[in-house]
């Protein structure tokens, strides 16, 4: 029996189709794949007194490294990003700041707010803060004019988004 490539491909694709319905997925899952929310790769900046400069996430040469590697536990193959050893070995939250992985998503909000490990939760407060902003909006305005408001609020965050995106680049 000879097949076709467009059968052999159908065939490899509907094996494909199965294998992925089997596999766990959630919407956590899913928003892990897209990047945690555009939080970028972090450590814990080194103190001044051990690394002058540490301000590139990947070490620029062997002896950052090894700094790294002795003041920042290692975790799943990734340095810990709220976490640090001082002097006396102890674990402590990040004294000196953050040091971001810039290679993927450039400067960030959350980097420059400092919306990573304990302030973490900031993130989520805000978008409740916006989204309650405008259903209070939308329910505070009478019902003959709650289209109208509602299309304003909808045009000013699409030009505002915009902006975002034209500064951005």
């Amino acid at each position: 029996m000879v097949h076709s490539n467009d059968e052999i491909s159908q065939s490899a694709m509907k094996d494909k189709l199965v294998l992925s319905k089997s596999k766990d997925v959630s919407v956590d899952s899913v928003l892990k794949q897209c990047g945690d929310f555009a939080e970028p790769e972090h450590r814990c900046r080194l103190p001044s007194s051990i690394w002058q400069n540490d301000s590139q996430y990947n070490p620029v040469n062997a002896t950052l490294k090894s700094l790294i590697d002795k003041y920042i536990p290692i975790s799943d193959g990734k340095w810990d990003k709220c976490h640090m050893l001082d002097f006396d070995r102890r674990l402590v939250d990040c004294p000196n700041s953050w040091v971001f992985d810039r290679r993927v998503y450039g400067f960030t909000f959350t980097e420059e707010a400092h919306l990573v490990c304990h302030t973490k939760g900031r993130k989520s407060l805000t978008a409740s803060i916006s989204s309650l902003v405008f259903i209070l909006m939308l329910e505070l305005t009478s019902y003959s004019y709650r289209s109208l408001v509602g299309n304003i609020a909808l045009a000013s965050f699409a030009f505002g988004e915009t902006l975002t995106t034209l500064s951005a680049y």
